[in-house]
């Protein structure tokens, strides 16, 4: 959807927020210049979210710089966001960080103060609001290991720092080191809460990640987030505590892609149902339109009411929402359904 529209549509819905501090400053780094309201989530993407009762519509204070960091994330919630942005700041900084901002420069006292200053500022944006360092990735943490130009860790460097919130060194530790690949039992996706629904068990890759577009996941932190935030909802499924290293894959991988398997082991694609099931049907409870139906089932290969039913089935059991406009008998629907 075109920002213009989304505007119209969906602008107020968002709320302004100062998630880390109340101030007129960057809620990502502090800085108190180029300031701009961010939509968290994009507004062109709010229609995506518009019936997720687990995502805030929240407008935040951003520098220009976090801005263009974050204008090609689709990330929903404002924690992804902002731990997206100290890495980012991590891996674009990461060369004046070592030098302590004094690469190429006249040794006089006016440049060491001039460069003192400019590390210090970094070191501050960095800083600023990261209290729980072990959100970051193993990549990341390695440059926060990093020694500078004086021997001193930039870790050390941003503990020194005031108002820097950071979190003992012992958080540090890379995940890879934290947990055995092998030590993660197996995921079970099966609640028992409502004895009417069939039940599924979720052991496959692709399984899992219908999971995560159920719950709005796209990130590392956005599924810490719905770990350590839904407790009472998840209590009854064992997730892996670290799903890139359980099922061997990237972040990337896990959210894209997306299929839904049926008991006879058939995969139908989940983007492109979707593209046909959109959200704002979702929202107003309106099944999707015949024509649109019959070039879905054209696209996805379905050609045998048996074939749809496994679909159908498979959507319900993985309790993916666009079931609920995809009607149960087409042909029941529809008074003019020729495809069986």
């Amino acid at each position: 959807m075109k920002r213009k529209q989304s505007l119209s549509t969906y602008g107020h819905l968002y709320k302004r927020s100062y998630p880390v501090m109340n101030d007129d400053r960057c809620q990502c780094c502090g800085e108190q210049a180029s300031l701009e309201w961010d939509h968290c989530p994009a507004i062109t993407t709010a229609q995506l979210f518009v019936r997720n009762d687990k995502i805030r519509f929240i407008k935040v204070l951003l520098c220009k710089e976090c801005n263009l960091i974050l204008s090609d994330q689709l990330l929903p919630d404002f924690p992804s966001r902002f731990y997206t942005v100290k890495e980012r700041l991590l891996e674009r900084h990461k060369h004046d960080l070592i030098s302590e901002c004094r690469d190429n420069m006249v040794t006089t006292t006016e440049s060491l103060r001039l460069a003192d200053d400019k590390f210090n500022k970094l070191l501050h944006r960095i800083g600023f609001g990261l209290i729980k360092v072990d959100q970051l990735s193993s990549k990341h943490l390695a440059i926060l290991n990093t020694e500078t130009l004086s021997g001193t860790r930039i870790i050390d460097h941003l503990a020194a720092q005031p108002d820097c919130g950071l979190l003992s060194e012992s958080n540090l530790t890379p995940e890879e080191d934290t947990q055995d690949n092998n030590s993660h039992p197996p995921v079970d996706y099966q609640t028992h809460a409502d004895t009417s629904t069939p039940h599924f068990a979720l052991n496959a890759l692709d399984d899992f990640k219908v999971f995560l577009r159920n719950n709005r996941v796209y990130t590392k932190n956005g599924y810490l987030n719905l770990l350590n935030n839904d407790i009472k909802s998840l209590s009854t499924l064992t997730l892996p505590e670290q799903p890139t290293q359980f099922f061997g894959c990237s972040w990337d991988e896990l959210t894209a892609n997306v299929c839904i398997t049926t008991s006879t082991g058939l995969k139908y694609s989940l983007d492109l149902i979707e593209q046909y099931a959109t959200s704002d049907l979702i929202a107003i409870k309106k099944s999707v339109g015949m024509y649109d139906m019959e070039e879905l089932l054209d696209k996805l290969g379905i050609t045998t009411r048996e074939e749809y039913d496994q679909l159908w089935t498979a959507l319900r059991v993985k309790r993916v929402d666009v079931v609920e406009i995809l009607p149960n008998q087409p042909e029941a629907v529809y008074d003019d359904w020729l495809l069986w």
